[in-house]
């Protein structure tokens, strides 16, 4: 896995322009707060990244999920390599990219 690092300077080459600790408003009129979003400078696509684990990973993989569904964005999860492989499962099928922690 890469680091969040190498992570964002990908981004910036694929056109991405990244801010930390930011809002995103959802379809539903809820404001979300993300650690990270990552906002393409020539269309509309837009990554929520999720840097730190606070809890629960599967609580917090669905989390991410429903705000990234709600936010019309791709989800991003940054783990520290404790992840367990049913996580790991639930997070692939989310469809959700995770990284490993610097």
């Amino acid at each position: 896995m890469i680091t969040v690092s190498e992570f964002t300077e990908v981004l910036k080459k694929q056109g991405y322009d990244i801010k930390f600790d930011a809002y995103i408003k959802g379809k539903s009129g809820l404001i979300h707060h993300v650690d990270g979003l990552a906002k393409h400078l020539e269309d509309a696509k837009k990554i929520i990244v999720w840097l730190e684990k606070r809890g629960d990973a599967t609580t917090e993989i669905i989390q991410i999920f429903a705000i990234a569904y709600d936010a019309g964005a791709d989800p991003c999860y940054v783990v520290d390599g404790d992840i367990g492989e049913e996580e790991r499962r639930l997070a692939e099928f989310y469809k959700m990219r995770l990284l490993g922690k610097e």
